[in-house]
């Protein structure tokens, strides 16, 4: 967690990104009735929360 707060911007475009793909990945593996996928619900709330904690660490500076 340090170095996303050392590097708060580039870490949020990664966390973005990952977030973006991760929901592509969810939406894709569901529309075409593998259900598995949403597996990956738990990766994204959890890179959803680590962004939430850099944007309101950043927000304290």
């Amino acid at each position: 967690m340090n170095w996303d707060l050392r590097h708060r911007k580039s870490s949020l475009v990664i966390r973005l990104l990952l977030a973006g793909w991760i929901t592509v990945v969810i939406v894709v593996l569901c529309a075409t009735g593998r259900w598995w996928g949403l597996v990956f619900v738990v990766p994204l709330v959890l890179d959803l929360y680590l962004l939430r904690r850099i944007l309101t660490a950043g927000s304290g500076r």
